[in-house]
């Protein structure tokens, strides 16, 4: 399987981890963008660190006392696996214990044998027990009488503080920090990744994120279970938008993430590369030769590069991502035919003719349907596309099919078409490449016409073009 190249991006993250301020890290990228492949890239075989990981879907359906016991249940079970965590034993002898039971005891070990010496000893026992009763009392009374707001004030504290804590804090925290600062030594730090945080149900995702930031330490910027390093992966630009969505628009996002991570948010972008990735996806489709002449995936075509820039595009605005592009090399154009349709009229309409046709019926295959196709092509329109770079190119591709009912597909006929936005046509050439490609040629001048009616001046949108001939593609049933 191709592999994306991500070594700019590890670079960028070793800098960033290796700060010694940045306790807490947010590692932010677009759901399936490659977040949790890049860490785990990053981890593998890295000496530096040691790695607990927890995945949190399953703590929506937990009240917040139970998910402290999944974390610590996850925590623990992480380190069990561990090989390199030392988990204390020791054995005391009967002898030791012996003596420690009869110090904590002593009382009630003499007492029925003060009780079985004739006559006296049941009385002795009976005042001995009362005057332990009445001295523990006096202490108390003595307490009591005493003025110390200092120390009033610090019992109350301690006692909020122990009622909070009661649920977190156990002889397991203990033996998690403990197993924990075993494994930092050597300069060898712990980390706590915390993946997943993209699949958790938007009605829960905030309740799970406060009970994991009770475990920061705000005093000592720290954290409860003594991780060197706590790490949050995640779409902050969508936990953003939910945060809005359920608190309102004038709510402070800032103020609420900020708790999270020490320095700044490490944003995974790894575009510029999952680009070149998808010219190479693009070349592993299992396609016969209908499909790859269609393409002209070896000669590098004008339709070639449409493909590449509109995937690009849908990338961008998070329409596809990278599971998506691991997909293309199984998409079914081994067995495409030549023939698309016959429209009324007797137009018969070849794919190798009309590679475009070939286009959209791959990026049905890639968004699961010709709505969302339609969706994203409208939207890209309010987006600084790529597409729009070449939009004369491009739309000489799709001007050959949007024209089929007024022009007649005759190579070198002139041909109109009809642009709503300035209520006047244009004019273009219809040609056959040397591939046997319909193609449309606005280099008109040899002709004679006036410029009103060249495409420059018309400036037209080449999405919105796309977008009218993938519905007149399906109002004839091409696709």
């Amino acid at each position: 399987m191709e592999h994306i190249d991500i070594s700019d991006q590890l670079e960028l993250f070793k800098e960033h981890i290796e700060n010694s301020k940045n306790l807490r890290i947010i590692v932010s990228g677009p759901f399936g963008s490659g977040k949790t492949y890049f860490l785990d890239k990053f981890f593998d075989n890295n000496t530096a660190y040691n790695l607990i990981k927890l995945y949190p879907v399953n703590y929506s359906v937990a009240s917040n006392e139970d998910i402290f016991q999944l974390i610590k249940f996850d925590v623990l079970f992480e380190l069990l696996c561990n090989p390199g965590v030392e988990f204390n034993k020791e054995y005391f002898d009967n002898f030791l214990t012996g003596q420690l039971f009869v110090q904590q005891n002593a009382f009630d070990i003499i007492k029925p044998l003060i009780e079985k010496i004739p006559k006296i000893g049941k009385a002795t026992a009976t005042a001995a027990d009362t005057l332990i009763k009445f001295s523990e009392k006096y202490e108390e009374f003595h307490k009591d009488v005493q003025v110390d707001d200092f120390k009033k004030a610090t019992d109350f504290i301690k006692k909020i503080k122990n009622a909070i804590a009661s649920v977190e804090e156990d002889s397991i925290t203990e033996l998690i920090r403990a197993s924990i600062q075993s494994l930092s030594v050597e300069n060898k730090e712990t980390v706590l990744l915390i993946d997943d945080l993209d699949r958790i149900d938007p009605e829960h995702i905030f309740r799970i994120l406060n009970v994991f930031s009770s475990h920061f330490d705000s005093h000592t910027n720290g954290n409860k279970f003594f991780f060197d390093k706590i790490i949050l992966v995640c779409d902050v630009e969508n936990i953003r938008t939910i945060f809005h969505n359920r608190y309102g628009s004038n709510i402070d996002f800032s103020g609420y993430i900020d708790k999270f991570y020490s320095r700044n948010i490490f944003r995974f972008n790894n575009n510029l590369n999952i680009e070149q990735f998808i010219e190479r996806s693009i070349q592993l489709i299992d396609g016969n030769d209908v499909f790859n002449h269609a393409l002209g995936i070896r000669e590098g075509s004008s339709q070639y590069f449409f493909l590449v820039c509109i995937l690009k595009d849908l990338l961008a605005r998070h329409y596809i991502n990278l599971r998506k592009l691991r997909g293309l090399e199984k998409m079914p154009f081994a067995k495409v035919n030549s023939i698309s349709a016959s429209l009324p009229g007797g137009n018969r309409l070849s794919r190798t003719e009309h590679p475009i046709i070939v286009i959209i019926e791959l990026l049905i295959d890639i968004l699961g349907s010709k709505k969302v196709l339609l969706e994203a092509v409208n939207d890209l329109q309010n987006f600084n596309a790529s597409v729009e770079s070449q939009s004369k190119i491009f739309a000489g591709l799709m001007l050959p099919l949007l024209g089929i009912k007024e022009n007649r597909l005759d190579s070198g006929q002139i041909c109109s078409f009809f642009n709503p936005e300035k209520n006047k046509p244009f004019k273009y050439r219809l040609w056959e490449t040397r591939d046997k490609v319909f193609y449309a040629d606005f280099n008109l001048q040899d002709h004679g016409y006036e410029p009103s009616l060249d495409f420059d001046t018309h400036q037209i949108n080449v999405l919105n073009l796309f977008l009218q001939l993938i519905q007149q593609l399906d109002k004839y049933k091409v696709i």
